[in-house]
């Protein structure tokens, strides 16, 4: 297989979005020539577009209509990254060769979350479950790391605007947060 196709789901939690990004980088190294689409909702499409791995963004524009845009096409590989009711429609509708999800633990969370009862899965970080659903079709793990270096960003340089060289952020809880916090 030269150049695969891939759709990816991921529709919301910029913090979990941003953790996704190794399973990009990997099918890049194993596929340098395919095609990844991203199946997300439309506030994360600008986060999306500094991502060096993607080559298209689809916005969720309602579960029928998004449906009827995607039907025609052939994926070789649909990787439901979100498994939620959603992402299970579009993964039933949605022609692609081979289909698997993340999976997520959600009833074990679920008793963590209301009994404090820690189950051994939920210890793995959560790229190194994402991670896990590649080796269902058979893409090695060669890098598990997020960089800056793994954006594109449009600098824009500004007449008579000094811009400082170092900046401390402190922010110790959510991901997503903190991400949001370069935004500003």
């Amino acid at each position: 297989m030269k150049s695969p196709k891939f759709l990816i789901i991921r529709f919301s939690s910029l913090g979990d979005i941003l953790l996704t990004l190794p399973v990009y980088k990997n099918i890049k190294l194993k596929y340098p020539n395919s095609e990844i689409t991203i199946l997300t909702k439309k506030q994360y499409f600008d986060f999306f577009c500094s991502i060096k791995e993607i080559d298209r963004i689809i916005v969720l524009d309602g579960i029928l209509k998004t449906i009827s845009l995607l039907k025609n096409e052939s994926f070789n590989f649909l990787i439901d990254l979100h498994s939620n009711l959603r992402s299970f429609i579009f993964r039933k509708l949605i022609n692609a060769d081979k289909k698997i999800r993340y999976d997520k633990d959600a009833i074990y969370r679920r008793i963590f979350v209301k009994f404090k009862v820690a189950m051994p899965s939920l210890q793995k970080h959560t790229v190194d479950r994402y991670l896990e659903t590649l080796s269902k079709i058979n893409i090695p793990i060669v890098t598990d790391s997020i960089s800056i270096d793994d954006f594109q960003f449009e600098i824009i340089k500004e007449k008579n605007k000094i811009t400082p060289c170092k900046i401390l952020v402190v922010q110790t809880a959510f991901l997503g947060d903190s991400l949001l916090t370069f935004l500003f």
